[in-house]
């Protein structure tokens, strides 16, 4: 399984992480944003040709301690079995 996280070089603290993962591609992503649309948008940019089989896993936004995210620390992270 493959888990990554898009982020740019600069996060505001404010921003939620949206989940979400692509069906039979063991790919699994969140996506930096201030609203459930602009999460869709930005997911929707990277992967449109997967976008059918694409499933949110959240659509609330993290909330207290988990929504403070460092900033310049998130980097792409693969796990393989």
């Amino acid at each position: 399984m493959i888990v990554l996280c898009s982020a740019l070089s600069w996060v505001p603290l404010r921003m939620n992480r949206y989940y979400f993962q692509v069906l039979d591609a063991n790919i699994f992503e969140c996506v930096f944003a201030n609203t459930f649309p602009e999460a869709k948008q930005k997911a929707f940019a990277e992967y449109a040709p997967l976008w059918n089989r694409l499933q949110w896993v959240n659509t609330e936004p993290l909330s207290g301690d988990q929504n403070n995210v460092p900033q310049d620390t998130t980097l792409p992270v693969t796990i393989s079995s």
